[in-house]
């Protein structure tokens, strides 16, 4: 009878562990809050996510995760009070969560860093810093010395009628499609222009002590599902920054604990600057969007985040 008793224990225990749902993770020490980058919202035409797939498989690894929905043309300056804010307005709901581990995209992590280093606010006479609310920033592909395709832009359509028509349209057309009130597409631009970044934004925005900085930095390696729009603009950045995921270069990308270059499988044309949060919908062939992202959290997690 012993035998059997222990024996039908053993199977329950095995079963147990076999069919325990969901999370196959720690969670973090804070929860992950997501940072869009330029042009997009956290859910954009036909409610296809920024993120694609992304917050899902971080919630289904037992992460609480939130994505910010900041303007999706503005300054940075402007970008980063809008996340700030509605980090304030997470903690007036959850006051447990004392801080935050930021996974930032693109301009994203210009916006986290500016915040952290430069707004502040009285909530019941008690200065609270964006400082205050922040454990670590991870950067993926950020623009922390500027974007070519910024530079080209502004080139382009230097100041004045023409700059000006452009920029109205479209702001105009993200105000209808993507529910983009305040959509400023030329103040977004400037702030991503190499001069601005290097001469003004970065000497004015100092990363914080006791602030976790990481980064990662994209890669085409070959040619990628969107090669319209990506192996030209890779072509020219690579003639003036070097290597890039269509956007930002691996130069700009580094910021803090630089952890590496993005570049998928060996057998596949590396990963650009869309495939970094999952696009084309999904079909990201030799690089897993969500599990690179559930990577990152279990590895804050590890480290006391």
């Amino acid at each position: 009878m012993k035998r059997i008793a222990l024996l039908t224990m053993g199977l329950l225990l095995v079963t147990s562990l076999l069919y325990a749902g969901g999370s196959s993770s720690q969670p973090t020490k804070y929860p992950v809050v997501l940072i869009h980058g330029i042009a997009m919202n956290d859910i954009n035409i036909l409610g296809v996510d920024y993120f694609y797939g992304i917050q899902n498989e971080l919630e289904d690894e037992g992460f609480t995760v939130f994505v910010t929905t900041q303007d999706c043309f503005n300054s940075t300056e402007g970008r980063a009070r809008e996340v700030f804010q509605e980090l304030l307005n997470i903690k007036a709901v959850h006051p447990e969560y004392t801080k935050f581990n930021i996974i930032a995209h693109s301009q994203g992590a210009l916006d986290a860093r500016y915040l952290v280093s430069n707004l502040s606010t009285t909530i019941n006479g008690k200065v609270v810093k964006g400082s205050d609310l922040v454990a670590s920033i991870t950067s993926i592909s950020g623009v922390h010395r500027g974007s070519p395709v910024a530079d080209l832009v502004l080139g382009i359509l230097p100041a004045g009628v023409a700059r000006d028509a452009v920029a109205g349209i479209v702001n105009l057309f993200w105000k209808l499609f993507f529910n983009s009130e305040n959509a400023d597409s030329e103040a977004a631009i400037r702030s991503l222009a190499t001069s601005y970044m290097i001469n003004i934004f970065n000497p004015n925005v100092k990363d914080v002590p006791g602030i976790y900085y990481q980064s990662y930095a994209g890669k085409i390696k070959t040619i990628t599902p969107t090669f319209l729009v990506s192996a030209p603009l890779n072509a020219y950045i690579k003639s003036v920054d070097g290597a890039n995921d269509c956007m930002v270069s691996v130069n700009s990308a580094r910021w803090g604990n630089y952890r590496g270059e993005i570049t998928g499988a060996w057998w596949c044309g590396g990963v650009d600057h869309f495939m970094e949060i999952g696009h084309l919908f999904g079909i990201t062939p030799g690089f897993d969007a969500p599990a690179f992202y559930a990577g990152i959290a279990k590895d804050l997690q590890k480290r006391g985040y």
